[in-house]
């Protein structure tokens, strides 16, 4: 599969118009939660500090496992307050975890810029790893910030959902979804921008999140046609997703097998770092 990628994506990367979405997915194997681990420790959290209750709590976990996500964040949040809050996040993705190779494949591609859901450092510390700087880095919270990385030619990355170092910043409820989508204007301008000018890929991402879910189908049906394909790495499936994604989103699926403990996704990810660059003398290990 990894040696018969798509041309358009391979071509974006080398002309360096393609953005790399990345997911939860994508820090798991660094020793990162699941959004579903992360908010079964907010409900022990919650337990602990004696502001969930037993039976609230099992009514919370069975909502979890009815993937009712959303839901459960909400409730959980509201009950343990921002304080306690932000220490279960600093606890969970403020680790001393080291960046995978899929990490370091990632920042060594010359893609335009990076998005991220997840709220943990992995992707800056790959990048200041291989590249001895800090990249350029910026949230929804920074609104004077989100207009000139655009009109900047270097390399940032958006960390969608907030940064684990200001909790205030983090994206997690249905609110919170509403607040960034709907009162907030430069970054609904900014996602629009990202996705009529650059190819996405997407890596280690459901495509479920409600943002972004109404923003791609948003802009495919204003843009029909007339917007760059986007790809999306997702374990095999069958037909009728992939036509789904391809026609409500534009975007085309990219199936792997999941086995192995997702190899496949590493070799797409060295067949694409391989299509952005011409000199492999400094190949990373």
């Amino acid at each position: 599969m990894s040696t018969n990628l798509p041309a358009g994506l391979l071509d974006a990367v080398a002309k360096r118009a393609c953005v790399a979405f990345v997911g939860s997915g994508f820090s798991v194997p660094a020793g990162m939660p699941t959004w579903k681990q992360l908010l079964g420790e907010l409900i022990q959290e919650g337990e602990r500090q004696s502001v969930i209750e037993a039976a609230t709590g099992e009514q919370l976990r069975s909502m979890l496992a009815d993937n009712r996500l959303l839901e459960v964040a909400e409730h959980t949040r509201i009950q343990l307050g921002a304080h306690h809050f932000g220490q279960v996040l600093r606890r969970k993705f403020a680790i001393s975890a080291e960046p995978t190779r899929n990490h370091k494949l990632l920042v060594d591609t010359p893609y335009r810029a990076i998005m991220t859901t997840n709220y943990d450092k992995l992707i800056e510390t790959a990048y200041t790893l291989r590249w001895r700087s800090t990249p350029r880095t910026i949230t929804w919270s920074e609104p004077g910030s989100l207009g000139s990385v655009l009109y900047d030619e270097d390399f940032f990355v958006f960390k969608l959902h907030g940064d684990v170092d200001n909790s205030e910043s983090i994206i997690l409820t249905r609110r919170d979804y509403d607040e960034i989508m709907f009162r907030n204007a430069h970054v609904r301008t900014l996602l629009q921008a990202i996705l009529l000018t650059n190819t996405i890929v997407f890596i280690g991402y459901s495509l479920q999140d409600p943002d972004f879910d109404m923003v791609m189908a948003e802009v495919s049906l204003l843009y029909r046609g007339t917007t760059p394909l986007s790809y999306a790495l997702l374990p095999s499936n069958g037909g009728v997703l992939k036509e789904q994604y391809k026609e409500r989103m534009n975007i085309q699926v990219i199936p792997y097998d999941p086995r192995d403990n997702h190899v496949e996704v590493t070799q797409t990810l060295e067949t694409i770092r391989a299509a952005g660059r011409n000199d492999h003398a400094n190949d990373i290990t």
